[in-house]
């Protein structure tokens, strides 16, 4: 290649750069996502294998979900939600249904918490490595 054709391509090579720098390489969020972690008990026992799904409550842009694990969920900033007041639906299952020899996992909950979120949860906006922690006692 020439220089010639070098210089043909510099301005376009220069707006790139320029929107590279203004997006900040795809980590600007417009949501203000938020991390959150917690924990999760049925009748004061771990969920072994579950989920938890934050509906917006107060018309936010997004939710968030996420999987439980011997009564555990993380949720990272990247996948969370904004900050603001969410509905929360948690399921547990009898097992993982990771194995397609064996039946779809069951609901293991009651209905009243597959009806009626059973609770409420206010996300607030952290920062660096701070995160929302929660704690879920089902009865």
């Amino acid at each position: 290649m020439s220089s010639n054709g070098f210089f043909h391509r510099l301005p376009a090579l220069v707006i790139v750069a320029v929107l590279a720098v203004a997006l900040g390489c795809g980590k600007s969020d417009p949501f203000g996502r938020q991390p959150l972690k917690g924990f999760v008990t049925w009748e004061g026992k771990p969920i072994k294998v579950g989920s938890i799904t934050l509906e917006p409550a107060e018309g936010q842009p997004a939710g968030a979900k996420a999987s439980i694990r011997d009564g555990a969920f993380n949720i990272p900033r990247t996948a969370g939600p904004c900050p603001g007041t969410y509905n929360v639906w948690l399921h547990a299952y009898d097992h993982s249904g990771e194995r397609v020899d064996i039946p779809p996992p069951k609901e293991i909950l009651p209905r009243k918490f597959l009806t009626t979120p059973p609770t409420q949860v206010t996300i607030k906006k952290v920062e660096g490595e701070q995160v929302n922690d929660f704690t879920f006692d089902l009865k």
